[in-house]
């Protein structure tokens, strides 16, 4: 069994493929920013990074294509601003709302196909 994490380079995201891996799973670690701390994480659990960017439609289908079968999907990528909200501008709030939810939109529909298939 598989198990994919976006944004799992630290965090809640790093918790959650370790827990993953220490329940059985193969994990593939999903970063964009944070290389480093994704090969680290990589090389302590044996598992695989992979480079994408969730907001991304195209990167993300690269990125199930280089994982293969995902048997679960934790869709843990997101971002935000220190900014006071009346700072922040449309782009600000384009940019949020394109990696916290349309990240997970393009990631589902990635693994949908393959866990319906699969009875997940």
């Amino acid at each position: 069994m598989t198990a994919l994490i976006t944004g799992a380079s630290r965090g809640i995201g790093a918790a959650c493929a370790r827990a993953l891996k220490a329940a059985g799973y193969d994990v593939i670690i999903n970063y964009n920013n944070s290389d480093k701390e994704a090969q680290d994480l990589a090389a302590e659990l044996g598992a695989k990074a992979i480079k994408a960017d969730v907001s991304d439609a195209a990167q993300v289908r690269k990125m199930f294509d280089e994982a293969g079968g995902v048997d679960v999907l934790v869709c843990n990528a997101g971002i935000s601003l220190f900014k006071m909200f009346c700072d922040m501008t449309v782009d600000d709030w384009n940019r949020i709302f394109s990696v916290n939810f349309g990240g997970t939109v393009n990631c589902i529909e990635a693994a949908l196909p393959s866990m319906v298939h699969n009875k997940f």
